[in-house]
């Protein structure tokens, strides 16, 4: 069953919790600073998926010191800058988030590049990667994007079969291009409108 996520554009506040996602997640995690300059270029684009307080599940609220891994927005008014169904950015009031995900890309002319997709070991097969890709893509085919582009771990068949439910497809083979361990990326587009 899916968990419902309010996704929201990430905020500067948000990067020190995805830097401490990106870490429970990755052998090989993005640093605090490495996110900060990407999330300040002007192509980047991040998205962040925040579970309400109200909606969390029993039995996963206290799991592995949950209150280091997430960002509470305790401090904040608001989720700022959240997303409606058409991809407008709204305001909505404050559920106590807790940060499940994120995603971020790059735009560069007509074509994106996802760089990360990251969910909370947690709340894995939940659906919440693929909500965050479906309103990546929605957002970038309003905006005109013809493609989108993306490399997984060859043996990360869970993300590849996500990537491939959402319109994803295999369209090359790069060896030795992740280390810790040392394997291949599988090279994915998504064109819209092709099945």
């Amino acid at each position: 069953m899916a968990i419902k996520v309010d996704l929201c554009w990430a905020q500067e506040e948000d990067l020190a919790a995805i830097a401490k996602l990106e870490a429970r997640s990755f052998s090989v995690p993005w640093t605090y600073d490495q996110l900060r300059a990407e999330w300040q270029r002007p192509e980047a684009r991040f998205l962040t998926a925040f579970l309400r307080q109200s909606e969390r599940q029993v039995g996963k609220t206290d799991l592995l010191g949950r209150s280091e891994l997430v960002c509470r927005h305790e401090q904040r008014s608001n989720c700022d800058k959240g997303l409606d169904d058409r991809g407008n950015i709204t305001q909505h009031i404050d559920f106590g988030c807790l940060l499940v995900g994120y995603l971020s890309w790059l735009i560069v002319l007509d074509e994106g590049q996802i760089g990360n997709v990251c969910v909370h070991p947690n709340y894995r097969c939940e659906q919440i990667g693929e909500q965050l890709l479906h309103k990546c893509i929605s957002l970038m085919e309003e905006d005109g994007i013809n493609r989108l582009t993306l490399d997984v771990r060859e043996t990360n068949l869970p993300a590849r079969r996500l990537y491939e439910k959402v319109g994803f497809y295999e369209v090359g083979r790069r060896p030795n291009y992740y280390f810790k361990p040392s394997e291949a990326a599988i090279l994915m587009d998504f064109i819209p409108g092709k099945s």
